[in-house]
Formats: structure tokens, C-alpha cells, sequence
């Protein structure tokens, strides 16, 4: 599911020190998932990045043994605002993620492989 949510107000520029802020520590507000692990992810990237709301999503995910991840699209509150679940191939993660709706803010994507949980930041303008 989508649904419109984010902080209009703040500007992209003031969006990068929140996202330092929320994240910094090595913890994050998404700790609570109770899933095993919570890392910053060092191999997935999303571009283009600030976007609109759409954008497309890709990791490696060498080791995994899933076949499929789920992916959450969290608003700088902790609230989920997107989910979708997409298909590992040859161990790369590949998806356009379409979620125009997003008012502008800071927005976490978080993906699961393998009960292990990774957060990428992302700005929507």
C-alpha cells in the first residue's frame, strides 16, 4: 500500500542533517522491528536520490538464501508507507519502486533478507 505522508515544510537541504541525526550511532529508530539484525546497508542503493517518488531499488545479496525480500518505505515518523515484496535473481535485488504520492521529507527504505534488516535513506522533493 501508499499513502501521502512527509514534512512539506522541510527543505531537501535540512533533510540531509536530519538524516544524520536519525541515524546516527549505528542504531536506528527501526531497531524495533524485532528482527535479528539492523545495518546500515554498505551494497543497496536507490537513484536517483533526492527523487519524486519514484525511483529504482538495487542490492546484492551474494549470500542470501531467500528467493525474495520484503521492502518497507518508512516517513521520517517510523510509520510505513509503502510495502512490496520482490524477488531475488542470481542474488540482485532490481525494482522500480513507483510511490508518487509521498510528500516531500526524509523517508527510509528498508529491505529483509535473510531476517537481517538494512535501511537506505532517501529524500523525496
Amino acid at each position: 500500500y501508499t499513502s501521502g505522508c512527509g514534512n512539506s515544510g522541510i527543505k531537501a537541504q535540512k533533510l540531509s542533517n536530519l538524516a544524520k541525526t536519525c541515524f546516527s550511532g549505528g542504531t536506528d529508530i527501526f531497531s524495533r522491528t524485532g528482527h535479528s539484525t539492523t545495518i546500515e546497508s554498505k551494497n543497496g542503493k536507490i537513484y536517483p536520490n533526492p527523487n519524486q517518488g519514484s525511483f529504482i531499488f538495487e542490492a546484492q545479496t551474494i549470500d542470501a538464501k531467500s528467493r525474495f525480500t520484503f521492502i518497507t518505505i518508512f516517513d521520517a515518523g517510523g510509520k510505513a508507507v509503502y510495502k512490496s515484496v520482490a524477488k531475488i535473481k542470481q542474488g540482485n535485488i532490481n525494482e522500480k519502486i513507483d510511490c508518487k504520492n509521498l510528500k516531500t521529507g526524509l523517508y527510509t527504505l528498508q529491505y529483509i533478507v535473510d531476517n537481517k534488516v538494512q535501511n537506505i535513506r532517501m529524500i523525496v522533493e
